[in-house]
C-alpha cells in the first residue's frame, strides 16, 4: 500500500509514496469550479464520492493531466471501535475520479514524490459527496495558487529549526508529513527557504512528522484546530 508505511521508514516516505504519480505547470487559466457529485448506481448502504485532481498553474488550479492512482482511506467505526482500510482509485486523463464507500470517514491522498498537497482532504460521507484534491507541484510551490490555499482553515504553520553555536537557525527542505490514522499519510509539504511551512484544512486529530535526511524525525499531535508551532531538529 504505497501510501501506508511503518514509522521505522519515515526518510524514505517521499520517494516510496506512489511514484507513479506526477504534476507540472507553469502558467494561470481560468479559476476552476469545484466539482460536483457524480450520480452513479451504488450498492445498498453506499455513497459515490467523486472529484478532480487539481494541480497548481501560476495563479489558479487546473485539471491534472493525465490518469494516476490516488489514495482512499476509508474509516469506519462500530461498537468495539473503528477499522480503516486503503482504497486504490484511478483518475481518468483529465483528473477526474469516482467510488463507492459506505458510511465512514474518508480521506484522499493525491500527491506524489513530485508534489505537495498541503491540505488535508477528510470528510464523513453519508451521502454523494465531492471531494477535488488540490495539489502543488515543488516548482510552484510559491505561486500565487498555492499561496491561496493558506486561506483554507483550519491552518496549522509553524517554523523548523537546528540549534547551532551561531543560535537558531531554519531547516529549508524539511519533510512535514500528516498522519491520521496508524501510520496512514495523507498530506505533504516541505519548509520553505527559511523553515516555515503550512498545513490546510485539518480538520480531524493529526500526527505531524518531521525530518529530513542527517536529522532525527519529531512528532507532534493536533487535535484539528489552527496551531503555530515551533520544532526543533536534531542532527543524527
Amino acid at each position: 500500500m504505497p501510501n501506508h508505511r511503518q514509522r521505522s521508514s519515515r526518510p524514505h516516505l517521499v520517494c516510496g509514496l506512489a511514484l507513479a504519480l506526477a504534476g507540472c505547470g507553469s502558467s494561470p487559466e481560468s479559476p476552476v469550479a469545484p466539482s460536483p457529485p457524480v450520480t452513479a448506481p451504488t450498492r445498498p448502504g453506499y455513497h459515490t464520492v467523486s472529484g478532480t485532481v487539481l494541480e497548481a498553474f501560476g495563479g489558479t488550479f487546473r485539471p491534472a493531466a493525465g490518469t494516476r492512482t490516488i489514495f482512499f482511506w476509508v474509516e469506519q467505526r462500530t461498537e468495539r471501535g473503528s477499522t480503516g482500510s486503503v482504497m486504490p482509485v484511478n483518475t481518468d486523463a483529465t483528473g477526474r475520479y469516482t467510488a463507492s464507500v459506505p458510511d465512514s470517514r474518508v480521506s484522499v491522498s493525491a500527491w506524489s514524490r513530485a508534489e505537495l498537497q498541503p491540505c488535508l482532504i477528510n470528510a464523513e460521507v453519508r451521502t454523494d459527496t465531492s471531494l477535488d484534491v488540490r495539489v502543488v507541484p515543488v516548482a510552484e510551490a510559491q505561486s500565487v495558487a498555492a499561496r491561496q490555499l493558506q486561506s483554507e482553515g483550519p491552518i496549522v504553520s509553524g517554523q523548523v529549526y537546528e540549534i547551532t553555536p551561531q543560535g537558531n537557525q531554519p531547516v529549508p527542505g524539511a519533510d512535514i508529513i500528516v498522519d491520521i490514522s496508524v501510520d496512514v499519510y495523507h498530506a505533504f509539504t516541505k519548509t520553505d527557504v527559511v523553515g516555515r511551512f503550512y498545513l490546510c484544512r485539518i480538520n480531524s486529530p493529526i500526527r505531524i512528522d518531521v525530518g529530513m535526511t542527517g536529522y532525527q524525525w519529531e512528532s507532534r499531535y493536533l487535535r484539528g484546530a489552527s496551531a503555530d508551532l515551533e520544532i526543533e531538529l536534531r542532527r543524527n
